[in-house]
């Protein structure tokens, strides 16, 4: 490049580069600022933004290396220090990310963003009371800031404080009452509480139902109103298997209203919905699939608002609703050990949930099954190694483990054993949602911060008629559901 370069043509370059970024450009944004960083040396704006491009082509030390040189030139920018803070935890450097942010409030005192920006990080590392503490820091700075009201909620939400959470969103809704992260999380509340209809109404509001016109490429009138019509209805799949499993529960109610329904849902759920739900069509939910002009479309959790408006409505729901293969059922039988002893199925932990404190102590959970008493059947699916070597050295207890079943993928067989259970003792996760609509007595052991469909206070799911819930009364503590649960584990054996 020509030395002589005129500062409009560098104005020019810039400007070019800041639109790159607004329409996620970053790798062409990057060799624009470096080039531009060549005839402006050191300039702490030009290497920030060299950074941030960086940080989010996760070039993470590079993006570390760039904004320490902005800071080194210009220590007075409160969002080097921020970005250097997310940099920092973008590599995983949580005390040193935790350290700048804390080093940066004492130079600038006055920053909501900086208490807001700490507040995310012991969030993000499940210290809940620590968050609240450092949003209210910066509240009071911003004290109409929507985002800071709904993520304390949140954090309430995760301590078991439904009051205090609900508090908090709806302070947030009122400062923004189209503010929709706010509005979809008391939905979730809201229905926690058995309060349906609002619920229901509230949960319109997530950006997949807001969207669903353009997800779809579809006009409004092709949304369905929950009315019989003369085509098919298109249900889409939303959230994970155990969600897709839950709201099957509606199907064959749906199917009552309306003969003609194609369903996405997760590819390994197609053999088990087709047997279980005859007249029914299932598609693949990644796959693309085709639909006539005349169908009508909804996803999946919107069918709520017109199927499940109150508690009684919930009668509708019956006690077994999927139905296992029975020759694979009988092929399981002939694999497991003639005893007299109860067979529990046991699954512990929930290896992809985003929601901390649902996996328990698989050596607690088994404290109160005696061997004598209880054969323990395996149906945790992911890496149990370090589980099965444990709980032999300190309790010399082992489980019938298949290692040739597929766990995670062979959901064909993961029923059958569940079939073949006397009963099944549970964390939160996909065998839970199974085991419940296979109508299989359940013992299902869930969070403070349980989520929403297993309500509040309750000891039996309104969903799934056949388990019975024991929950925490403190965080991270299982010594109370767990002692409840071993006094109705005795009545099973006594029953037996």
């Amino acid at each position: 490049m020509n030395k002589n370069i005129s500062s409009e043509f560098l104005h020019k370059i810039f400007n070019e580069a800041l639109d790159n970024i607004k329409n996620n450009y970053f790798v062409e944004a990057l060799n624009k600022f470096e080039n531009l960083n060549l005839y402006k040396k050191n300039d702490p704006e030009i290497l920030s933004l060299i950074s941030f491009c960086h940080y989010n082509l996760k070039n993470y030390i590079k993006a570390e290396e760039y904004i320490s040189k902005a800071i080194a030139f210009d220590p007075n920018k409160l969002g080097y220090y921020i970005n250097k803070g997310n940099i920092l935890k973008g590599q995983k450097k949580i005390f040193e990310a935790e350290k700048i942010y804390l080093e940066s409030i004492k130079l600038f005192k006055n920053s909501a963003k900086l208490y807001y920006n700490l507040g995310i990080l012991y969030f993000d590392q499940h210290k809940y009371d620590l968050a609240i503490r450092y949003y209210k820091k910066s509240l009071l700075i911003d004290s109409k800031n929507k985002f800071t009201l709904n993520n304390i909620g949140s954090a309430f939400k995760k301590l078991g404080n439904f009051k205090k959470c609900k508090e908090y969103y709806q302070s947030a809704i009122l400062i923004d009452p189209f503010f929709s992260e706010a509005q979809h999380n008391l939905s979730f509340l809201l229905l926690y509480e058995g309060q349906f209809i609002e619920g229901w109404s509230k949960l319109e509001s997530r950006k997949k139902a807001l969207n669903i016109k353009k997800i779809l490429n579809i006009p409004k009138t092709k949304i369905w109103d929950g009315k019989q019509f003369n085509s098919t209805l298109v249900i889409h799949a939303e959230q994970g298997v155990g969600d897709e499993i839950l709201i099957s529960s509606l199907y064959n109610e749906l199917f009552n209203i309306q003969k003609n329904l194609c369903i996405s849902c997760d590819k390994r759920l197609i053999k088990i919905f087709e047997r279980s739900f005859l007249g029914i069509e299932f598609v693949d939910r990644k796959s693309s699939f085709t639909f006539s002009n005349e169908s009508k479309h909804i996803f999946s959790f919107s069918l709520g608002q017109y199927l499940r408006t109150n508690v009684k409505s919930f009668n509708n729901n019956s006690k077994k609703w999927l139905y296992s293969n029975y020759k694979r059922d009988k092929e399981i039988q002939n694999l497991i050990p003639n005893s007299n002893k109860i067979k529990i199925g046991i699954s512990w932990k929930s290896p992809s949930s985003k929601q901390d404190n649902k996996d328990i102590s698989l050596l607690k959970m088994i404290s109160i099954m005696p061997k004598n008493f209880f054969e323990l059947i395996n149906l945790q699916y992911g890496n149990i190694k370090d589980d099965e070597e444990e709980i032999w050295k300190k309790a010399k207890r082992k489980f019938i483990l298949f290692k040739n079943i597929d766990y995670k993928n062979d959901f064909d067989s993961l029923i059958s054993l569940i079939m073949n259970c006397d009963a099944i003792v549970t964390s939160d996760n996909v065998t839970a949602h199974f085991a419940g609509a296979l109508g299989k007595k359940t013992f299902l052991l869930v969070p403070i911060n349980a989520f929403w469909y297993w309500q509040t206070k309750k000891t039996k799911s309104i969903w799934y008629p056949n388990i019975c819930i024991y929950r925490q009364s403190e965080s991270k503590n299982w010594d109370m559901p767990i002692n409840l649960l071993k006094s109705d584990l005795i009545d099973l054996y006594k029953m037996k």
